[in-house]
C-alpha cells in the first residue's frame, strides 16, 4: 500500500486548503482559500463531534485499559499507561488499575516508564494510588522521577 492511500480524506481536504492559501496571488483566489478554509474548519468540527465519547464509552475505555495495563506485554502495558496518562481524568479507573500502574513504577527498570506510571497513577486520581505516591516520595533515588512525584502530588492539591 502505497503512503497516498493511507492519507484520509479529512486530511487531504486541509493539505489542498493550506496549499491554495500559500499560493493564493489575487483577492479573487484569497476568496477562494477562504472558503475552503471554512470548509476546513466545518469538516474539523463534525469529526470532533463525531469522535466524542458518552460517559458510557469513557467507563468502558478505562475497563479496556484496566485489562491493559494487567497484561504481561510490556508494550501493551506501556500503552495503556501513556493513554491513562492523557485520557486519565476523563476515565473511570479504578483501584485495579492503581495497583497495576504501582507495580509499573516500582518494578520497572526504564526511568521513564517509572515516570510515565507516576503521570498515569496522578490522572487516575485514586486515593489509593496518590497515597502510594505520597508515601513513596521519599524514598526515591531518581531526582527526575521524583520532581514527577512532587509536581503530580502539588497538582492533586490543586485540584481538590
Amino acid at each position: 500500500m502505497n503512503t497516498l492511500s493511507k492519507i484520509s480524506p479529512m486530511m487531504c481536504l486541509i493539505c489542498a486548503a493550506l496549499t491554495s492559501n500559500a499560493f493564493a496571488q489575487d483577492s479573487k483566489t484569497l476568496l477562494f482559500a477562504d472558503n475552503q478554509m471554512d470548509e476546513v474548519q466545518s469538516v474539523l468540527e463534525n469529526e470532533q463531534k463525531r469522535m466524542s465519547l458518552t460517559e458510557q464509552d469513557w467507563k468502558s475505555y478505562g475497563e479496556r485499559l484496566t485489562e491493559a495495563l494487567e497484561s504481561e506485554n510490556a508494550g501493551v502495558q506501556q500503552s495503556a499507561l501513556r493513554l491513562a496518562a492523557y485520557y486519565g481524568d476523563r476515565l473511570q479507573m479504578g483501584r485495579r488499575a492503581a495497583i497495576s500502574a504501582v507495580r509499573l513504577y516500582r518494578d520497572d527498570r526504564d526511568p521513564k516508564v517509572r515516570q510515565m506510571a507516576v503521570v498515569a497513577l496522578a490522572r487516575i486520581n485514586h486515593p489509593w494510588g496518590i497515597d502510594f505516591l505520597t508515601r513513596s516520595l521519599e524514598f526515591e533515588d531518581s531526582t527526575d522521577i521524583e520532581r514527577t512525584i512532587r509536581h503530580a502530588l502539588q497538582e492533586q492539591e490543586t485540584k481538590n
